[in-house]
């Protein structure tokens, strides 16, 4: 029971802990560390994982805006990294942007 709630105590430190995770394509204006990735989204914020080389990239909810550009097209405008815009492609950018709006909603609620 004791190693059970270490590693819960670890588990909980990790940012991504709790993050629901979709399956992108993940494109920049800038073509650098595109390829296949994961983006998931928690109380923390958005986290988008190249796989090619499990790059991960963290930004809170005030640190970058989200835009649908279709369906399947998801802009996210990374405001800290200057002129950094990733594009996400999927089947499942409804899902993952009605996820993302909840989560904005209640960071923009506790601010």
């Amino acid at each position: 029971m004791q190693l059970e709630a270490e590693f819960m105590s670890i588990a909980r430190g990790l940012v991504t802990y709790g993050a629901s995770f979709f399956d992108v394509d993940v494109f920049t204006k800038k073509n650098t560390g595109t390829g296949h990735g994961l983006v998931g989204v928690n109380d923390h914020g958005l986290h988008i994982i190249i796989k090619k080389t499990w790059t991960v990239k963290n930004f809170r909810f005030d640190e970058f805006t989200a835009v649908a550009r279709d369906s399947k097209t998801l802009e996210i405008d990374a405001q800290r990294i200057r002129d950094t815009v990733y594009i996400l492609v999927s089947t499942q950018i409804k899902f993952l942007s009605g996820i993302l709006q909840k989560f904005q909603d209640d960071f923009s609620r506790r601010r």
